[in-house]
């Protein structure tokens, strides 16, 4: 019923965490390495052998892509190797999964909240962001989007959210982080080129200024609030812009755009506590 697909590379240090944690919630593992050079495809080898190859064209949907090829299964899962599932969450998903698979003819995206930044990064750490996404997906529905931070196109309308405690664990370290965005920002530029949108600008500033490069960060943060027409994507970029100028002790401006987030029909706490600071 349920295939769980995973694209790598060099994650030795975090595959056997993620699989061990997600035992019992597939019934087909699919890993794509992407060109490893440390014992990821070793460890990958005590879950499944169902391992494949993909040559890194600098497309992370592609690779998903191929990822969702494997797969034999009517539903396909994703997950990261630095993710982790805690045992509850693997039971309620399974559980939620097949109810919602066998009854709901009208769903074909079932969304799950991912807990993507995490302080400190394990299992034990405290969620500082959550956001919904599509999770688990009907396999002809099962198509990615975009070189760098992809998507899975939802339709609303055909989407089930299970409840918000049984989430996903994004348990990426300072150090990856680090790497990720020397990689990012050359793959967000391209992603810029392709299509200069509010969203690719956003993502652009984030790894801007997860590098330290705040002016970078700003201009590009500028573009995506002047481009956005969604309100959450418009909130933060405003709250980011904030941010970004406090980073560079410009208070004035700090003051201006955390004040400008709130502007935005959203119900997020963060600029209150920073105005107050």
């Amino acid at each position: 019923m349920l295939s769980l697909a995973l694209i790598v590379r060099d994650e030795e240090k975090n595959l056997d965490r993620c699989l061990s944690s997600a035992q019992g919630l597939w019934d087909e593992l699919i890993i794509v390495d992407t060109g490893s050079k440390d014992r990821t495809v070793e460890i990958a080898k005590k879950y499944t052998d169902k391992i494949y190859h993909f040559e890194w064209i600098n497309h992370f949907a592609e690779a998903r892509n191929f990822s969702f090829s494997k797969c034999t299964q009517p539903w396909i899962m994703w997950l990261d190797a630095d993710d982790f599932l805690p045992p509850d969450v693997v039971k309620k998903t399974r559980e939620h999964f097949e109810i919602v698979s066998k009854s709901r003819a009208d769903v074909d995206f079932i969304l799950m909240n991912y807990y993507y930044y995490v302080d400190p990064p394990t299992p034990q750490g405290k969620p500082l962001a959550t956001q919904l996404r599509e999770r688990i997906i009907r396999k002809e529905k099962a198509r990615w989007e975009g070189r760098c931070h992809e998507i899975i196109p939802v339709d609303w309308n055909k989407s089930y959210s299970l409840p918000s405690e049984v989430a996903v664990w994004h348990l990426r370290d300072e150090e990856d982080r680090v790497k990720d965005s020397d990689r990012n920002i050359s793959l967000m530029k391209l992603c810029v080129q392709d299509d200069p949108s509010s969203r690719n600008h956003f993502y652009l500033a984030e790894e801007y200024s997860n590098h330290g490069k705040q002016t970078e960060a700003i201009e590009h943060y500028k573009i995506a609030y002047e481009k956005s027409f969604i309100p959450d994507l418009s909130f933060q970029a405003a709250y980011k812009l904030g941010k970004n100028y406090l980073e560079t002790k410009d208070k004035n401006n700090a003051i201006t755009w955390y004040k400008k987030s709130l502007e935005h029909d959203v119900s997020y706490r963060e600029p209150l506590l920073e105005l107050a600071n």
